[in-house]
């Protein structure tokens, strides 16, 4: 069981949690929670004395690789620093306080990354789980579930466990896709699962101004990156193809007004063929749009779904009309990484 941390001396960004000179942050999820190792997208380390030792000194020393970046000392006159302009990794940070030495290791500086979309995101036809308790780690889960460096791994599925009562985790292309990113670009990287079966852009439009339990996700986390991929649900209910772009611009805006969100960081995937009668054409009047928007807006090309699955449906969905089967779900993962990487590496 992990602790608090109120057995540290010092409250590192958000962290939530600190056991075995680990430390952790816990996000509430839709039902339960996941605890993953530390990660920030912020390149500024705040640290400060914790409440109970206001009145204590203690020297700092934040190293990478072993390598002494920096260090400083904080007392009850100068109780908080922020390390800046810090590369991507995995940093530790040596707390001494009096005879007293803390090592806290695996403190990710890196990106996160939201996913907002459909059950495409969610996971659906994924490796499905059940767990009685969500209070969900990477101990969990099996190896081949999890990420090497255990921040991905099933979240809870908001949707899909009440088609599938006897599943409520699924692993969706999260997995991979941290694997393959942290590998290319030697980066500590999460991605929430932020996908909700069925939904439209209207309805995420709802879910993004109204919904607590995503905006208070969303805070903590505090991403950096940003995936939509929404249409396959707008084609079926037939919305006209304004409406669906202006969805997207509302949701775009919020997401800059109120998170942060920077351009050239939200990437628009265009949506996942659709074998079903008439949809191919509703989604490239929706692809349409979109590109008039990411020009309009400075927004980025997501993966190409339409393109990579409009072709060999036998292997990458089977007898599904949308969803795709477990290596149409790796393909995803392999579809984004081709586009984030280079974004990544760059940073």
């Amino acid at each position: 069981m992990r602790t608090t941390m109120t057995h540290l001396p010092v409250q590192i960004g958000n962290a939530t949690e600190y056991q075995d000179s680990q430390l952790y942050l816990t996000v509430p999820d839709v039902q339960g929670t996941y605890t993953i190792p530390y990660i920030q997208s912020s390149r500024s380390l705040n640290v400060r004395l914790a409440p109970q030792h206001s009145d204590a000194t203690a020297d700092l020393r934040l190293k990478l690789s072993g390598a002494l970046i920096d260090q400083a000392q904080l007392n009850s006159r100068n109780p908080a620093i922020t390390f800046t302009d810090l590369t991507p990794g995995e940093y530790e940070l040596q707390v001494q306080l009096g005879p007293k030495t803390y090592n806290v290791k695996n403190i990710g500086i890196g990106s996160v990354i939201a996913a907002l979309g459909d059950s495409l995101t969610e996971g659906y036809y994924g490796q499905a789980f059940r767990r009685d308790n969500l209070e969900l780690t990477a101990a969990d889960f099996p190896p081949e579930a999890v990420s090497k460096d255990r921040r991905n791994f099933p979240q809870f599925a908001p949707t899909a466990c009440e088609h599938w009562p006897e599943y409520n985790c699924f692993t969706s292309w999260m997995t991979r896709l941290n694997d393959l990113l942290s590998q290319q670009c030697s980066h500590p990287v999460f991605i929430t699962n932020e996908g909700w079966g069925g939904i439209n852009t209207t309805q995420y439009l709802d879910k993004v101004r109204n919904d607590t339990n995503w905006q208070q996700r969303i805070k903590l986390l505090q991403p950096s990156l940003w995936l939509i991929h929404l249409g396959v649900n707008d084609d079926r209910c037939q919305f006209p193809a304004a409406l669906v772009r202006d969805n997207l611009a509302e949701i775009i805006r919020i997401l800059q007004q109120d998170y942060n969100a920077q351009s050239q960081n939200i990437y628009i995937a265009k949506p996942s063929y659709d074998y079903h009668p008439g949809a191919a054409q509703i989604l490239q009047s929706y692809i349409s749009q979109y590109e008039k928007l990411i020009t309009q807006l400075n927004l980025k090309w997501g993966a190409d779904f339409y393109t990579a699955f409009s072709t060999d449906r036998q292997k990458w969905y089977g007898d599904d009309t949308v969803h795709p089967n477990e290596p149409g779900i790796n393909h995803m993962a392999e579809i984004w990484s081709r586009t984030l990487a280079p974004h990544l590496s760059a940073r």
